[in-house]
């Protein structure tokens, strides 16, 4: 699960695992790294719009957006990092004090579907 790859939030399974009690895990919250390295119109969407929302939290790593935006969602996912670097380590821990607003969450969503909330 990461901003690439929105299916556990419309397919039902993260309804379900909040339903159940389960807290998911999220392997490749960056997308396999395609959310910072990919040129496809999705990602520089999706990147455009975490930058909005660390520049409004003051931020300056897009990552740490990231990480918090899947930290936003009910569901309490657990996410798995995938690196033993302690600056990226760092990084993920940091985004546990960042608490964005609905509406910062959603302009990551929008930016990921390429398409507004009507």
């Amino acid at each position: 699960m990461s901003a690439v790859h929105l299916e556990p939030l419309n397919n039902g399974v993260l309804d379900q695992c909040q339903q159940d009690g389960i807290n998911p895990m999220f392997w490749s919250c960056l997308g396999g790294g395609g959310l910072i390295n990919s040129e496809s119109e999705q990602a520089v969407r999706i990147r455009a719009a975490l930058e909005k929302v660390a520049s409004e939290h003051n931020v300056n790593n897009i990552e740490q957006i990231a990480y918090s935006w899947l930290l936003t969602l009910p569901c309490a996912g657990l996410p798995i990092l995938g690196s033993s670097s302690i600056e990226r380590i760092k990084i993920a821990v940091a985004a546990t004090d960042i608490k964005l607003s609905r509406e910062q969450w959603y302009r990551v969503w929008e930016a990921s579907n390429g398409k507004s909330i009507p």
